[in-house]
């Protein structure tokens, strides 16, 4: 029964970290400039700093970086996602400037922030009050994504093939991504994993140009 709670909990924090991406691309945030690209970071910023606050734990873990074993599952897992989108995901015509392809990295690098750090730290805390299995944590984590991504997708009436994708992918990602923060508490393994990703799956413009 915790474990569901625990669903729940989450769910509704990423609804409400959804909501408040609403708010400052609204208020905040009027033009796509860098800052636009900033919002993951801004709206998930005051759970985060609650949330490691109630953690106890502000340190970003740095000398877990030495470690190879997670660096390679990093990598793998990385790896893998990206050979799935690149394989199923509909091809884009149109690719994008090498300007708008760093922003877009930085942006999906600060994903991480609101998943592992708010999110997957949340529902840690949550099964450790309850004396539940922390390890849970990862995949309770990565189905509340997954639901976002559900409920996201109805909303914007989002293609079926193109939503399953992004569900598996995004199932995949957090699996590892989430495997390697729970392991070593150091974000840094994530935030590089998601913007190699991006990099990597994002359709390019045959040259690119530094300019919007």
């Amino acid at each position: 029964m915790h474990y569901i709670f625990a669903i729940i909990l989450g769910f509704l924090l990423v609804g409400a970290f959804f909501g408040l991406m609403i708010l400052v691309q609204r208020k905040l945030v009027r033009e796509e400039g860098v800052l636009s690209y900033l919002c993951p970071l801004i709206a998930s910023f005051v759970p985060t700093v609650m949330i490691l606050w109630w953690k106890n734990d502000f340190s970003l873990h740095l000398e877990n970086m030495r470690y190879g074993r997670y660096w390679m599952i990093i990598f793998v897992g990385t790896s893998v996602v990206c050979a799935f989108i690149l394989a199923f995901r509909k091809k884009e015509n149109e690719g994008c400037s090498g300007r708008t392809l760093i922003l877009k990295c930085v942006e999906a690098g600060t994903m991480e922030i609101p998943q592992r750090l708010m999110a997957q730290s949340f529902i840690f805390m949550l099964l450790s009050v309850w004396g539940r299995n922390t390890i849970y944590c990862i995949p309770i984590n990565a189905l509340v994504w997954c639901l976002g991504i559900c409920v996201q997708g109805v909303l914007i009436r989002q293609e079926r093939r193109e939503l399953i994708v992004d569900l598996i992918a995004s199932a995949l990602f957090s699996m590892a991504a989430g495997y390697v923060f729970y392991q070593t508490g150091c974000i840094i393994y994530c935030v590089i994993a998601h913007m190699l990703e991006r990099f990597v799956t994002m359709p390019k413009a045959v040259k690119l140009r530094f300019v919007k």
